[in-house]
């Protein structure tokens, strides 16, 4: 059939772990298409996703995306003994990773197979396992950290840089090393969890050996720029000269699997999604509509986006990624208060040249220009040279694929107040609010491999999710009913009045009663005289939250990253202390358990 992918022969398939829920077909299907993007690790280029037309069952698709997204290449089982023949020579490149959504880790893991195309020896390892590594013995290291919070590191890396920042860490001479940040410059602590470790390296007498990158939202250019220039600099004495075949080997996680998939004489054409973050897809509005009732003091609405035509896929705790443009009634403000035509010629930020007022309204920030410029005197070019690309915005999806295949829903809460005088509106909350079907919405999709329901459908689950926190839960209960997971789910909800606020309040009650959801707490913060919130909840209940943890629950918090999400932290650790009867240290000990068991995941922001 047209656009098919040829497998490789029978003989050469490889095994997948047992453990995977596949069919010989999906078996043979997903081994052919790992042996088809060898040529996308070879050239450093992120693996594409696997097409709408697979012939695979979803359960099969979720399962191969997270293989896939955990994909690194090594020397097959076969090469072993050369291999640690070579290592006596050749100091093995480390490559760990610091992720909140992932954009760490998938830098982490081109950068990784860019170094084994051209024969470096590498390991690329969550910093969650840090203590598997003797940073003492080791020469060189590659680091990719992002920031999350208030110049947090990343959940996956908060044990590393309480050992790192600690009196007990080890001084490290030998180690030469090479640091990618990840933030978000309008935080006010952009990069700084980089920015941490970097100079604790340092200060433990650890070399660099190319200067630290910042890297903004809109990275691409600057991070592959960055890896480029690192790989040009390591010494070519740690190449392995290698003859042999060479093979992809994959680790998955939790599993401790390691898979050999063979390269094959065959050529594989494996397509390119035609729409991604470089090329977004103009998606049209099914439907937009107000989720908060008359007297709310917010406005949150929910939005049905259109995927027909895309051949876009996602699975529950993805985002979507939206490119909106400037108001223009903010536009034609900064033009009439800076004396300009808007007819003057500026670059955007990829080099095109356009006028000035198309340049405010698609491609730059622009929300700050009259507090930083508030008077006539900056000529145009200067001007946009001062501004920030307008990048895109990131909402949870709030649906599941197996109800809504061809759509992807949206809980959005829209930004408006006035300050100084000034009407001040969030960028794209507005945009969506004021989205019609006539105006198209350009998309993409954000995997996100570390904010996934249990693949054990009998796992309970635990979900806190306070305002539009609640978005990715809500496809969570729906991807769970539409697989019949007989896993227990608990909701905590908050927000400030239930009379107004109580989202999908009609969905949820629904989901009671038919047993998807078992149980459902709520805070309406603004019922009473004092002020009640998730986490409060949480130790109300905390007997029974820690009886579903002892049952193994997975437990999930998606929201606001600088209060709610530290105050629900704290909340757990209590619950550990007061219902588990844990000390301080024990219970902090078994959190970080939970976290490095995949069991405590956030989406924060």
């Amino acid at each position: 059939m047209e656009g098919s992918i040829e497998l490789v022969p029978k003989e050469n398939i490889q095994k997948l772990p047992e453990t995977a829920p596949l069919s010989l077909v999906e078996k043979a299907w997903i081994s052919g298409f790992l042996a088809g993007i060898m040529e996308y690790a070879e050239a450093g280029r992120p693996f594409p996703s696997i097409p709408k037309w697979a012939p695979i069952s979803p359960v099969a698709r979720q399962w191969a995306e997270e293989f896939i997204f955990n994909l690194l290449s090594f020397p097959q089982a076969e090469l072993q003994k050369e291999e640690e023949s070579s290592r006596a020579n050749h100091s093995t490149i480390k490559i760990f990773f610091g992720s909140q959504t992932g954009n760490a880790e998938e830098l982490a893991k081109r950068m990784g197979r860019k170094l084994q195309s051209v024969k470096f020896p590498v390991s690329v390892i969550d910093l969650a396992d840090f203590k598997s590594v003797d940073l003492t013995k080791e020469s060189y290291a590659i680091f990719f950290i992002s920031t999350f919070g208030e110049g947090e590191p990343p959940d996956n890396a908060r044990e590393f840089w309480e050992y790192l920042s600690s009196s007990e860490a080890p001084r490290l001479e030998n180690l030469q090393y090479a640091l990618l940040a990840l933030g978000d410059s309008a935080y006010p602590d952009f990069c700084q969890a980089g920015k941490n470790v970097d100079k604790r390296l340092e200060e433990l007498g650890a070399k660099r050996i190319y200067p630290r990158i910042d890297c903004d939202v809109d990275y691409e250019e600057s991070a592959s720029k960055w890896i480029d220039s690192v790989l040009e600099i390591l010494p070519r004495s740690l190449q392995i000269s290698d003859q042999s075949k060479q093979a992809f080997s994959v680790e998955t996680k939790g599993e401790g699997q390691k898979v050999s998939v063979p390269l094959t004489s065959k050529k594989v054409s494996v397509p390119q999604p035609p729409f991604n973050k470089q090329n977004p897809f103009p998606s049209r509005v099914l439907e937009n509509r107000r989720l908060t009732l008359m007297g709310s003091e917010k406005e949150t609405r929910h939005l049905e986006l259109s995927l027909e035509g895309s051949d876009l896929s996602y699975l529950p705790g993805d985002a979507v990624g939206v490119f909106p443009t400037n108001w223009p009634v903010l536009v034609q403000e900064i033009i009439e208060t800076l004396g300009y035509t808007g007819e003057e010629i500026v670059p955007t930020p990829s080099g095109e040249n356009v006028p000035l007022r198309e340049a405010l309204y698609r491609h730059y920030e622009i929300n700050s220009i009259l507090d930083d410029f508030p008077k006539k005197g900056i000529g145009a070019l200067e001007l946009v040279k001062n501004l920030r690309s307008l990048s895109p915005r990131y909402y949870s999806i709030a649906c599941s694929p197996k109800l809504y295949e061809m759509e992807v829903h949206l809980t959005v809460v829209v930004v408006r107040y006035i300050q100084h005088g000034r009407w001040r509106r969030g960028i794209c909350s507005n945009f969506l609010a004021e989205a019609s079907p006539k105006v198209p919405i350009p998309i993409f999709i954000r995997s996100n491999p570390n904010f996934r329901i249990p693949s054990d459908p009998d796992a309970p689950m635990i979900m806190i999710g306070p305002g539009t926190g609640i978005a990715p839960f809500r496809a969570f209960l729906q991807e769970r009913m539409a697989i019949g997971a007989k896993g227990k789910n608990w909701l905590f909800f908050g927000e400030q009045h239930r009379s107004t606020d109580f989202f999908y309040q009609e969905e949820l009650e629904d989901f009671l009663k038919e047993g998807v959801l078992t149980r459902l707490d709520t805070a309406f913060s603004r019922d009473q005289s004092y002020k009640i919130y998730v986490q409060h909840r949480m130790l109300e209940n905390a007997q029974d939250f820690w009886g579903w943890l002892q049952e193994g629950a997975y437990v999930y918090v998606c929201g606001d990253a600088h209060r709610m999400a530290k105050d629900v932290d704290a909340a757990l650790h209590r619950i550990c202390e007061t219902a588990g009867g844990l000390s301080k240290e024990k219970a902090q000990e078994y959190v970080q358990n939970l976290r490095s068991s995949k069991r405590y995941l956030r989406d924060v922001y």
